[in-house]
């Protein structure tokens, strides 16, 4: 399912497995980095369970959860793990922020 928005307007997709407790983290640390920065356009934000969208990682070419990936443009940046303590996460939604 495609997201609204204008195709140059960055896209957030946090792909996790189910319930998994680093899902969970991942899921909670998303949404307190995202509540940080209010101007991130949230309709371009997706959680994909890859257990019930295998499809969707493979597209992806995922290899592990959870990961974050940002897309801006021709720009993809993927992030590995709970997302707890990332600065560099922090950094460029800030960005993302400034530059919508």
């Amino acid at each position: 399912m495609e997201k609204e928005g204008s195709p140059d307007s960055p896209r957030v997709r946090l792909f996790v497995a189910g319930d998994a407790p680093s899902s969970r983290r991942a899921r909670r640390a998303i949404e307190e980095l995202l509540g940080v920065h209010d101007s991130v356009d949230k309709s371009r934000f997706e959680i994909v369970d890859v257990l019930r969208e295998p499809e969707r990682a493979l597209e992806s070419r995922l290899l592990a959860t959870p990961t974050l990936i940002i897309e801006k443009g021709e720009t993809v940046s993927r992030y590995v793990g709970d997302l707890y303590g990332r600065e560099d996460i922090l950094e460029e939604l800030s960005h993302l922020a400034r530059s919508a």
